[in-house]
């Protein structure tokens, strides 16, 4: 018989006899056909591995592995989804542009009031210079300096709101 009627008869595809054929399981006569003898050897020792022929189309397609495991992968990240949706509307989580904005809006009104600063205290500092002796006035324009630093830098420290409007002007 020849090999492709020997892979219908053995309900195995021609690819694995050809491949017994190349390995030596099967042996082949000189007219091509394979010899009953290594068949019969083969059918005793199974010899030529078992590779199922495409089942005919039909309208229903049995499910296979992979479709399971599609449908599982899609009900996983269907179920993340609600617990990422779940943690947004809880407020857990916040959108990455929404922080951004926020926080810009916050070190950008920090910054607001550092630059503000030489104007904000200018009058305080000649004030104290003029009317203190040089090392006192030393000391009282740090004091000044320092407790006009720390108010910007504790603002920065503060929670930021969420409307923006946080950042001190």
């Amino acid at each position: 018989m020849t090999p492709v009627q020997y892979a219908k008869s053995r309900g195995i595809s021609h690819q694995a006899v050809y491949k017994a054929l190349r390995d030596g399981r099967l042996k082949r006569l000189p007219d091509g056909t394979i010899a009953p003898a290594s068949a019969a050897a083969d059918e005793a020792t199974s010899a030529v591995h078992r590779e199922p022929l495409a089942a005919p189309s039909t309208g229903s397609v049995p499910q296979s592995t992979s479709m399971a495991q599609a449908k599982l992968a899609s009900e996983v990240l269907k179920v993340k989804r609600q617990r990422l949706d779940l943690e947004v509307r809880e407020k857990k989580l916040v959108a990455v542009e929404e922080v951004s904005r926020i926080w810009f809006q916050k070190v950008r009104g920090v910054r607001d009031q550092f630059l503000n600063l030489p104007n904000r205290i200018t009058a305080q500092l000649v004030a104290v210079a003029q009317s203190e002796s040089t090392y006192n006035a030393q000391v009282a324009v740090r004091a000044l300096l320092d407790q006009e630093i720390r108010a910007v830098l504790e603002e920065l420290s503060n929670e930021p709101s969420q409307s923006g409007s946080g950042a001190a002007q």
